[in-house]
């Protein structure tokens, strides 16, 4: 899928290090990154976990390139959980790693790419998506029809949202 140059695909082994490193700016830009003298451990705590998770399908990960440097990024992590009554499948998936670099922000890219995520969460039998926003991405989440899943917190840094498919 092209759009506007951006090409979008799954990742690979071979983008961990561009996934790390646009891990460790998202961790930066909405403050879980407290000490810089922490990213180091951050990056090679990340880079191990996905050398892990990638090729088992314990993390997937989508990404956005323009003339081969990534630009975004996406993620979800398939769980399975004992059935309820909105899930009888049990299946479900935690989004998260939601990033653009700043320059290209504006262009719809998160959106394509959460559109990547539903697409496979569907295909894959989950019938819950979840994740944490962030107030400045709840539009885009709620443009997917995710509802928070306790009483918003306007100042909150992060806001638990749920999307049943």
């Amino acid at each position: 899928m092209k759009e506007e140059g951006i090409h979008f695909r799954r990742a690979v082994l071979e983008d961990i290090n561009e996934l790390t490193r646009l891990r460790v700016e998202l961790l930066k830009e909405v403050g879980n990154l407290w000490r810089e003298e922490d990213a180091s451990v951050i990056i090679e705590a990340t880079q191990r976990y996905f050398i892990e998770k990638i090729p088992a399908g314990g993390f997937i990960a989508w990404i956005a390139e323009e003339s081969g440097r990534i630009v975004g990024m996406s993620g979800i992590v398939p769980l399975e959980r004992p059935p309820v009554a909105n899930n009888l499948t049990g299946r479900e998936g935690y989004v998260l790693n939601m990033y653009t670099i700043p320059d290209f922000r504006g262009r719809g890219i998160a959106t394509l790419l959460l559109k990547k995520i539903i697409s496979f969460a569907k295909s894959d039998a989950m019938s819950r998506l979840w994740l944490h926003a962030t107030p400045v991405a709840l539009g885009i989440y709620e443009g997917f029809g995710f509802m928070p899943i306790s009483e918003r917190d306007t100042n909150a840094a992060n806001i638990e949202m749920e999307l049943l498919l």
